[in-house]
């Protein structure tokens, strides 16, 4: 099914996407952001294009283009199913759904967010036993699993170039970046004001391979005029949570290293706002939504890991921000931007600009153009 006779694919005639259920990742969130643009340019793909959902509430909010999984095998020939996320083994509906299609044999692209071998090491320094048992299944079958789709969307070349040196891939890849909601720049949130002479801020996943316990140990390094007025406010849950503040405490640092957990995100833009500089000093990262988030938002400096997918796309303004993951690095940024160092209006219209050019309508238009390439 889904293939003539001969062997041949059939021409698409009919896009499927699946839309996961929302869990609060970062792969769901991208999936729906993804689905909710290209269903608004839908009149532009060279297909029809239907919706298979995990939640019935979402199929409900798009009568006109849903189908059951029930369904789905009617659809199959002349069809690419669309399944936004790394194909993994495991319980739950996301690999449910995609055994499904695999024993439809229908036609499959996905989005890479991430590499499973990749996570399970970092899994495995996250203390994560829990991930780390459940991601041992695909990892140990991820050089077949990933030739299952004909078509592979990652964020980065740099993301490409890991998956590419663990596996040798049959499929079209294509590279289209994260998005942001263009409202995040029209219309900011209020900003107040962040304890702290500097302050840092940072936001995302409490793990490893985010680096943020280099963040703490950068603060223990500073030179005795930042030492004791400079504060560090994090946002976000994860692994390394208890170990943060331990270390912290340990450092001597509990008053300047606030660990606040999950905030509303409204409270997390305000921060970034307010912050002197927002640093994410990841070990590995294919394309972090929360940098986006902060390059819309901050009124200073963005300081990125070059360990990102997100800097292939910075100009020569933002090179000065961009930095090794280490400790030091981090310090040496904290110490500069404290100093007053660089053109602070010219790095924040840079910063905005890029934002800009990411939105999710411009970058639907993207995902338009690689489908408009299915054969």
């Amino acid at each position: 099914m889904g293939r003539s006779e001969g062997g041949a694919s059939l021409p698409m005639r009919e896009l499927v996407y699946y839309l996961p259920g929302g869990d609060g990742s970062s792969p769901a969130k991208v999936a729906s952001c993804v689905w909710e643009n290209l269903y608004d340019v839908r009149d532009d793909l060279d297909a029809d294009l239907l919706l298979l959902a995990d939640d019935p509430r979402a199929a409900a909010e798009y009568p006109d283009v849903a189908i059951t999984p029930s369904e789905a095998r009617d659809h199959v020939a002349g069809a690419v199913f669309y399944y936004p996320l790394n194909p993994v083994l495991g319980l739950g509906p996301r690999p449910r759904a995609l055994m499904r299609l695999r024993r439809m044999d229908a036609r499959l692209a996905c989005d890479f967010h991430g590499d499973v071998r990749e996570d399970l090491y970092y899994h495995l320094l996250n203390r994560d036993i829990g991930l780390f048992l459940f991601s041992i299944p695909t990892a140990a079958l991820a050089p077949w699993m990933v030739n299952w789709p004909e078509l592979i969307v990652m964020h980065s070349r740099y993301h490409e170039r890991i998956v590419r040196g663990h596996y040798s891939i049959r499929a079209r890849t294509e590279i289209v970046p994260n998005g942001i909601d263009a409202g995040l720049l029209d219309h900011p949130p209020p900003s107040f004001r962040l304890e702290g002479g500097p302050s840092v801020f940072y936001h995302g996943r409490l793990a490893h391979e985010k680096g943020v316990d280099l963040l703490v140990e950068a603060m223990a390094a500073l030179p005795s005029g930042l030492r004791g007025t400079a504060h560090l406010h994090v946002s976000g849950g994860g692994p390394l949570r208890r170990s943060l503040g331990r270390r912290a405490a340990r450092l001597g640092l509990e008053g300047q290293v606030h660990l606040l957990g999950h905030l509303p995100i409204e409270e997390v833009y305000a921060r970034i706002r307010a912050a002197d500089m927002v640093v994410y000093p990841s070990r590995y990262d294919n394309f972090p939504v929360a940098v986006l988030e902060a390059l819309a938002l901050a009124e200073g400096p963005v300081i990125m890991s070059d360990h990102m997918g997100l800097v292939e796309l910075t100009g020569p303004g933002l090179a000065a921000d961009i930095i090794e993951p280490t400790a030091s690095a981090v310090r040496d940024s904290i110490v500069r931007v404290a100093g007053g160092s660089g053109d602070l209006a010219a790095i924040v219209k840079e910063q905005r600009a890029l934002a800009r050019s990411l939105t999710w309508d411009r970058v639907a238009r993207r995902y338009l153009e690689v489908l408009n390439g299915i054969q």
